[in-house]
């Protein structure tokens, strides 16, 4: 490390600054959760830092899950709004229509479960890389 600044500062004062940079970025990420109203550890362990690969594993879990949650519900209630248009259709159709209505009907909850999973992945990514670029914008590094 200390080859990096060609031998001019000592590698021990490097260790403590990226440290210090380490826990300025933990700080800000636990003062943005407490302003979301959500708990924060206050004593850390290897498990509970946000800026370690477990930390940052256990953050994209939980965005992942809220955000499929959210995006399932809404699924199924346009799936249900959809299939009870279509057995509305069909209770109401002849015998003649009733192949059609069906098919109607299929072809509506395929499109809305397309256009749900596409919207899942797509809130998923928007999540996770707005994560990813708040903990980057909180650290800051000083010449």
């Amino acid at each position: 490390m200390q080859a990096a600044t060609l031998g001019i500062v000592p590698y021990q004062v490097v260790q403590i600054v990226l440290q210090l940079a380490l826990v300025a970025g933990e700080s800000a990420i636990d003062l943005d959760s407490m302003s979301k109203g959500l708990s924060v550890v206050v004593i850390k362990t290897k498990d509970t830092w946000n800026l370690s690969v477990r930390g940052a594993i256990n953050t994209v879990s939980a965005v992942i899950e809220n955000t499929a949650t959210s995006a399932i519900t809404a699924g199924v209630q346009k799936a249900t709004q959809a299939l009870n248009t279509g057995i509305n259709k069909v209770l109401d159709a002849s015998a003649d229509t009733l192949n059609s209505a069906v098919g109607d009907l299929s072809n509506t909850l395929d499109t809305a479960a397309k256009a749900k999973a596409q919207e899942v992945v797509d809130m998923v990514y928007t999540q996770v890389v707005s994560e990813v670029e708040t903990a980057l914008n909180t650290l800051q590094y000083e010449d």
